[in-house]
């Protein structure tokens, strides 16, 4: 279930394909979202109730006088109330979650403005089996254990651009981000009867990440023609994963045991270019370095947009993007009695790299419809697959469900 409402969201970009140099450390798809602003002008609330939650909203004015505005949301989720309302829902196992956000939005005379923004969550689910007396027909979870989860992220930061002059434009955000997943699992034995004759914990496990992150660019337009725009992508992490094991062992099994940090910096520069008013271009270079892996790249990105008689236009692009792999798997060593973070023999992979072409077409057939249909080829390259021989293992058949992967060494 997303953390972001719809309350809270401004018009923003998805963009699949080669996209511009402006964006890095993705492969498929980019989604640039924007908050927008409260009302500055006056109060208004908004409320809704649905099946996922109970969602409530307030905006408007900071200061009338100098168009300073705030945005609040918050939301709680239903489902414990359809539980208590006897309605059935597929299993008994109720997710409990919240989440709330805020922007403050203060305009600095006509050329600067500054704003704060935040967003934060917590959640969790207890899947139990203990209580059962007959052989549950749970949808979720596993028969033979109490399965204890919860999850929480939080983004806090704040933004300030200025115009420097009428062709000269830049923007600075700080942020911080952090976010843990915590589980728990207890084994439930029973006998013949389905009583519960034990119970005993044979898996834990904490997952925190947490970074800093800066984010400044300039854009300055040399001509009706030419605009240019560099800036540079900078995080900070810190990792903490520890997690543990003892299913089929009376000793525990350390998994992941690890606390350390790591820099991605990802410095660009992009020119777009008007050759008339039908034709333009847009080209930059993008650079990623990692250096919890020392992993580097240098990418090129071009597109180009052709307009056509009767609202109709043709686009193209290519790029060359990378991207780091799931932050754990740099982490996992196959379990010891050994609680040390020796043996992380994933650490040093590389990114996963990706060529891609793109090319587009698009059709305004009237003020209110638009067709746009993209054809794109894609070849993916540095894919870490298991050195193990015989394994089918390959880190892009993951990732798309809840488990978490356990790979032996990675190539």
């Amino acid at each position: 279930i997303s953390i972001l409402s719809a309350q809270l969201m401004a018009n923003s970009d998805f963009m699949t394909g080669a996209f511009a140099a402006e964006y890095g450390n993705a492969v498929a798809s980019v989604f640039d979202l924007h908050m927008r602003n409260g009302n500055k002008d006056k109060i208004e609330f908004t409320g809704q109730v649905g099946i996922l939650g109970t969602e409530a909203a307030i905006e408007g004015p900071l200061s009338k006088k100098h168009k300073a505005s705030f945005l609040a949301t918050y939301r709680y989720s239903n489902f414990n109330f359809l539980q208590k309302a006897h309605i059935p829902i597929g299993t008994k196992s109720i997710p409990e979650y919240q989440d709330a956000s805020l922007r403050l939005n203060f305009p600095i005379g006509k050329k600067s403005k500054l704003a704060f923004f935040a967003i934060g969550g917590i959640s969790n689910i207890d899947l139990l089996v203990h209580k059962d007396t007959v052989p549950p027909t749970e949808l979720y979870g596993e028969n033979d254990r109490d399965q204890y989860f919860g999850s929480n992220i939080y983004v806090a930061g704040a933004s300030f651009s200025h115009i420097i002059n009428p062709k000269t434009f830049t923007k600075i955000t700080i942020a911080n981000q952090g976010q843990t997943v915590n589980a728990n699992h207890d084994r439930v034995y029973r006998d013949s009867a389905y009583k519960v004759t034990d119970i005993k914990p044979i898996l834990g496990y904490h997952f925190g990440q947490s970074k800093w992150s800066l984010s400044w660019f300039v854009n300055r337009k040399f001509s009706s023609a030419t605009t240019l725009k560099s800036g540079i992508h900078a995080d900070m992490f810190s990792f903490n994963y520890k997690d543990s094991i003892r299913e089929f062992t009376p000793n525990w099994k350390y998994r992941w045991n690890y606390e350390g940090n790591a820099f991605l910096i990802q410095p660009y520069i992009q020119m777009k270019h008007s050759f008339n008013e039908q034709f333009f271009m847009t080209a930059g270079l993008h650079a990623q370095y990692y250096t919890g892996s020392k992993s580097k790249s240098l990418e090129p990105r071009i597109g180009f947009n052709y307009s056509l008689p009767h609202q109709q236009k043709l686009t193209l692009g290519y790029g060359l993007h990378s991207q780091m792999q799931p932050y754990y798997t740099y982490f996992y060593r196959q379990g010891t009695d050994q609680p040390s973070s020796d043996g992380m023999y994933n650490q040093k992979m590389d990114f996963t790299r990706s060529h891609q072409v793109v090319l587009g077409y698009d059709k305004q057939i009237n003020p209110f419809m638009r067709l746009k249909a993209e054809t794109y080829y894609q070849y993916l390259f540095n894919v870490p697959i298991e050195k193990r021989a015989g394994s089918s293992f390959s880190i892009l058949n993951e990732g798309s469900g809840f488990v978490r992967m356990f790979p032996d060494t990675l190539v």
